[in-house]
């Protein structure tokens, strides 16, 4: 009965020709960190086999540290590749940050931590 009388609303999407769409974009806020931390992400590689007795308390730390801090992580069985056997069958858990080997045979939290937070050489 009293119901407010709006005026009708005239919805308009914005066409090809829109003059904002020829604009430069402007950002004048730095990349959020992040943005910049997927760019620089580290890469995280051990190098196993199957029954390596040494080789499951390494990776559990790797899986726990990445609990907290983002990194790719990979494992690598020397048993698929005859090159990798041939270097590593006697070097295993053997772990690589950024293609740099930082352990062999067993890893502190404090190792890998240190590898993950220095600067690319």
């Amino acid at each position: 009965q009293n119901e407010p009388n709006f005026p009708p609303i005239n919805y308009q999407l914005p066409t090809t020709n829109s003059p904002l769409q020829n604009e430069p974009i402007s950002n004048p806020q730095p990349p959020s960190p992040r943005i910049n931390s997927i760019a620089t992400m580290k890469s995280v590689i051990l190098y196993t086999k199957p029954g390596c007795h040494l080789c499951d308390p390494v990776r559990e730390l790797i899986l726990s540290v990445q609990r907290h801090r983002p990194f790719d992580f990979s494992i690598r069985n020397i048993d698929e590749n005859p090159a990798d056997f041939a270097k590593y069958q006697h070097a295993i858990p053997l772990v690589l940050v950024d293609g740099s080997e930082i352990a062999r045979y067993k890893l502190s939290q404090h190792q890998l931590e240190t590898a993950l937070e220095s600067e690319p050489t």
